[in-house]
C-alpha cells in the first residue's frame, strides 16, 4: 500500500480541520492502493498540515456524487459543478479522523527539491512511517 501527498487550498483545509468538510473532490482517482493521505496546504500556505488514513473513495457522475456528498462537502453547488465542468465522473475521498502535527511542516527542509503535487503524487516506500508519524 501506498501513502500520498495530496494538494488542498488553504480555505478547503481549514474546513477540513473544523470538520466540515469531510469530502475531497478530484477528477482522477489513486491508481495504487492507498494507506495514509498527507495534506499539503497550498499556497500561500505550503506547509503539510497534519494526515488521515485512507478510508474508501465514493465515485459517479457528478451529480451521483454531489448528492451523497453535498451536506459535508465544503464548497458550494456551483463551485463543485463548475470544477466537474465536462467530466463524466467525479470522485470524493472520505476524510475521517485528521491527525495534525504538532507543527506544520515545510516541505522544503524534507525534500530540497520540493515541487507542490498538482493534485497528489506518492511517497516514496518507508518515507510517511520515516518523517510523518512521529509528528502528531
Amino acid at each position: 500500500m501506498k501513502d500520498v501527498l495530496i494538494s488542498i487550498k488553504p480555505v478547503f483545509v481549514n474546513k477540513i480541520l473544523i470538520e466540515e468538510k469531510k469530502f475531497e473532490f478530484r477528477k482522477k482517482n489513486f491508481s495504487s492502493k492507498v494507506r495514509n493521505i498527507v495534506i499539503y496546504s497550498s499556497s500561500p500556505k505550503q506547509k503539510m498540515v497534519g494526515y488521515f488514513n485512507y478510508t474508501g473513495v465514493i465515485s459517479g457522475t457528478p451529480k451521483e456524487v454531489w448528492d451523497k456528498c453535498k451536506n459535508h462537502s465544503g464548497i458550494d453547488e456551483s463551485d463543485y459543478f463548475n470544477y466537474f465542468r465536462d467530466k463524466s465522473v467525479a470522485f470524493a475521498i472520505k476524510i475521517e479522523k485528521i491527525e495534525t502535527f504538532r507543527v506544520e511542516i515545510n516541505p522544503k527542509e524534507i525534500w530540497n527539491k520540493f515541487v507542490p503535487p498538482q493534485s497528489f503524487y506518492y511517497l516514496k516506500e518507508g518515507e510517511f512511517d520515516e518523517v510523518f508519524c512521529n509528528l502528531v
